[in-house]
């Protein structure tokens, strides 16, 4: 299966042989973009799922607008970002502008999921904000990932070692699983409710929808705060020096990663939702990292 020889019909110049990322990313990262911190796997899963979750609702509520060849090739390539293929995909910093990021997304599903039909651009890369504000999906993205980076990676481990701590992360989490609305004008009647049934379904976690005006910064401090209290007990209480030295180590990262919140939080700026919730993410991360390595 594949593109033997048409590979070029959707392949932009510049675009290496055998990756999957189009003409808007291959323009970005010509000009530069592609020094920094790369998209961690775990806000790949977040954008297959939403990505999979938005054609399910497109083909069940607006069939004539999303066929099933079209949303079956989507599912194909989304589940392999869900499984954690397709990361050298992805060349561009995760802290480049948040519209770079679902572009790109966007291209890899589109160009694999063609592919993967053996149907050359069955599937355009706009096709996958079908219904949905373009600039809704990286915030929503990140908070799916930031919510399953705490309740899968962090909680777990954090319940069994340090229970009476917990409290105000689960509080955060709670929070975390409200998803905000993100359809367009011409979406069909119960999109955002169909798709965040969806993503909880996919993922067994208690996702529903959220206001429509969430305090996506304010619920980013709160779980980060909640990270450093838990990071911070980590280092008063754990009995090897090792372990208290790491979480020394990843206090200094996480004290960053709170001022860079807070100043995110201030700003009137249209990223500020999305790179909240990514700092989130990658405390959550670090955390989960550190509660690793002291099980």
């Amino acid at each position: 299966m594949g593109f033997d020889g048409e590979r070029a019909d959707y392949r932009a110049p510049g675009v290496p042989e055998g990756r999957y990322w189009g003409e808007l990313t291959e323009s970005r990262r010509s000009r530069g973009g592609e020094t920094g911190e790369p998209v961690p796997d775990e806000l790949l899963r977040a954008f297959g799922l939403l990505k999979k979750a938005s054609a399910r609702a497109n083909f069940t509520l607006a069939p004539e607008r999303m066929g099933e060849e079209k949303c079956a090739a989507i599912f194909a390539a989304a589940d392999e970002l869900i499984r954690g293929k397709h990361g050298e995909d992805f060349p561009l910093s995760v802290w480049s502008a948040p519209s770079d990021t679902n572009d790109n997304v966007n291209e890899v599903i589109a160009n694999r999921g063609s592919e993967m039909a053996d149907m050359p651009n069955l599937v355009q890369p706009d096709e996958l904000d079908l219904s949905r504000e373009p600039e809704s999906a990286f915030p929503t993205a990140a908070r799916i990932a930031a919510a399953l980076a705490v309740a899968e990676g962090v909680l777990p481990v954090a319940e069994a070692e340090m229970e009476e701590s917990c409290a105000a992360l689960r509080g955060a989490l709670s929070e975390l699983y409200l998803l905000p609305p993100g359809a367009a004008a011409d979406a069909p009647e119960g999109f955002d409710a169909y798709v965040v049934r969806e993503i909880a379904r996919q993922t067994g976690k208690p996702f529903v929808i959220g206001s429509s005006a969430p305090a996506e910064a304010g619920a980013a401090v709160c779980a980060h705060q909640a990270i450093m209290t838990l990071a911070r007990e980590l280092e008063r209480s754990s009995p090897e020096n090792e372990v208290r030295e790491r979480a020394s180590e990843a206090l200094e990262r996480l004290s960053e990663a709170e001022k860079a919140i807070g100043a995110a939080a201030e700003s009137c700026s249209a990223e500020r939702d999305g790179r909240c919730l990514l700092y989130v993410l990658s405390s959550a991360l670090l955390l989960g990292s550190l509660l690793g390595g002291a099980a």
